[in-house]
């Protein structure tokens, strides 16, 4: 893409079987568990919520957990790039097969299942809704005549069981490997897949530091800097670069988000223009007042704010606080990040008359009739309802399954943007090559969605 001035019905065939082959450890041990993650009821919200020792709580509440990228280590793709071949590593062929093999890692913490309520452990909460939702895409695949065999195993977010999940011959003759969720595990497993040529999908990971020359890891979550570029780019649709004003606390970490945006335009641009920078002091919250007069357009014209900051909710709610007043009648528009979706409902007060847009990987329409058809029927297998890690594990067990069943063991190099099916997430799995281009790091999740607040919810 080249940036420029914007002046103003189902398969037929017999139903083939899907095997679950359910392995859950208990401590260290290698053994098959005695008990599933099946559970009837709800699960228990309020039970103790002390840390678990190897879980990341931003994981276990599925929040993004984003490190620092930088566009020299992660050039932005250029039209030239676009048009140029893809590196492919040598000796990397997709095997079309008639039934593929699959893992599943989840912390389902079996060891901590209490025996007297009968519940498992809360915080097991993400795997078992992932596991629903991947069983209710199994039940789709079935229908379809994808032919799988499924292996599901309790990684018990502990790094040595992890290892020791990994050396069983069944996980080494996998096609494919979901999971796990805790990060180290995550960097443990990308490396074994890559030794051992086995497509490794990782559902929860957002991070650019799991593996590197890696062709056969897939992040299903974007990272920063796909959310970054997606903002820009969709801002750059609608509004002159001279309506860009990109806005962050005086700190590091947060001054090194702009780059990502500056030296994006400039690959994919042929002008030498710039975005404004709005660099706000650092502990600015409640009622210091800030200089908006140099960052705003003339009278009648749209001003168009980004803000890639979300750590601090007091920060973003006082710009919006006094952008609200200072504004005036003059349009706005404020870009900001998927964080801002679940800040204080205070927040919100602000979001519509400024027209505030986010970044998301992704979407639920409750009004769509295959979600309520999707929630009825989890419901009635499982007796809870779904949340989002269970819409996320459908999602991405449909779209492996048939990505595989049509074109084979490595199905991410032809990756094929679907949204037939997909209830919460769509997938676009894009290779993120080496700083040369030589070669492909790793392939990523490139669906990212622009949501508008209107009528006190975020909506495409």
């Amino acid at each position: 893409m080249t940036f420029l001035q914007n002046h103003p019905p189902r398969l037929s065939g017999s139903r083939l079987q899907v095997f679950f082959l359910i392995i859950l450890f208990f401590g260290l041990s290698c053994g098959t568990a005695r008990q599933s993650p099946h559970t009837s009821g709800t699960l228990d919200p309020v039970a103790n919520n002390q840390d678990l020792p190897g879980i990341d709580p931003g994981t276990a509440k599925d929040t993004i957990v984003w490190e620092m990228e930088t566009a020299e280590e992660f050039p932005p793709l250029t039209e030239k790039d676009d048009e140029a071949d893809i590196p492919v590593a040598p000796g990397l062929e997709s095997l079309t097969l008639s039934e593929y093999n699959v893992s599943v890692m989840l912390p389902f913490l079996n060891s901590r299942f209490n025996r007297i309520s009968g519940l498992p452990d809360h915080r097991s909460q993400l795997a078992i809704q992932f596991y629903y939702g991947i069983k209710l895409a199994l039940d789709k695949l079935s229908t379809e005549n994808v032919n799988l065999s499924v292996n599901v195993h309790d990684t018990q977010a502990n790094q040595s069981i992890t290892q020791g999940l990994i050396s069983r011959s069944s996980t080494r003759e996998s096609h494919l490997i979901i999971g796990p969720a805790k990060g180290e595990n995550v960097q443990m497993v990308a490396q074994f897949a890559k030794e051992n040529g086995i497509t490794h999908l990782s559902p929860f990971s957002a991070s650019s530091r799991v593996t590197s020359t890696n062709p056969f890891y897939a992040q299903a979550r974007p990272s920063l800097t796909t959310h970054c570029q997606s903002i820009i780019e969709h801002a750059l649709e609608r509004y002159r670069v001279d309506q860009i004003v990109l806005v962050c606390r005086d700190k590091p970490v947060e001054r090194n988000r702009l780059p990502i945006f500056q030296e994006y335009f400039e690959a994919n641009s042929d002008t030498l223009a710039r975005f404004k920078e709005f660099i706000i002091g650092a502990d600015v919250t409640g009622f210091v007042e800030l200089d908006y007069g140099p960052y705003m357009m003339p009278e009648g014209d749209t001003t168009v704010y980004i803000v890639p900051s979300w750590s601090s909710e007091s920060f973003v709610y006082s710009f919006l606080r006094q952008l609200r007043v200072v504004k005036g009648e003059n349009p706005v528009v404020v870009y900001g990040m998927p964080q801002w979706q679940q800040y204080e409902r205070g927040s919100y007060d602000y979001y519509e008359p400024l027209n505030v847009k986010v970044s998301s990987e992704n979407y639920l329409d409750l009004n769509r009739y295959d979600v309520k058809q999707f929630q009825k029927k989890f419901f009635d297998t499982y007796g809870i309802l779904p949340n989002e890690d269970a819409y996320k594990g459908y999602d991405l067990m449909l779209y492996a399954g048939r990505m595989m069943d049509q074109k084979g063991t490595l199905w991410q190099k032809e990756s094929i943007p679907r949204e037939s099916g997909m209830l919460q997430t769509e997938f676009d799995f894009q290779p993120v090559l080496t700083k040369d281009s030589t070669q492909i790091n790793w392939y990523e999740n490139h669906s990212v969605k622009i949501l508008n607040f209107e009528g006190y919810s975020f909506k495409p």
